[in-house]
């Protein structure tokens, strides 16, 4: 995954992924937003979406995940939105 393999190869201190021009974003994409902040919380390296906006925004709003990824550094947080994302292994 481009996201997981740049923050383990450079080990940027800080990566930030801009949403601006995403029109739709599906599970796929938040489990790929949420994995990228689950290595750059390993990595030491600082982790924010930007520009989330419409349905996109929308969609992390659902999930649980906007202010995880949008403005914070809290762990415990991470795990709560994975646990609530369809499809984990703790959704029956």
């Amino acid at each position: 995954m481009l996201i997981i393999d740049t923050i383990v190869v450079r080990l940027p201190d800080t990566f930030l992924i801009n949403l601006r021009h995403a029109s739709a974003l599906g599970t796929a994409g938040v489990h790929a937003l949420l994995s990228g902040y689950a290595t750059a919380v390993d990595c030491g390296t600082r982790y924010r979406v930007l520009h989330a906006h419409g349905t996109v925004r929308a969609t992390l709003q659902a999930t649980g995940t906007l202010d995880l990824l949008t403005d914070s550094d809290d762990l415990g947080a991470l795990l709560v939105a994975v646990l609530i994302l369809p499809g984990s292994a703790t959704q029956t």
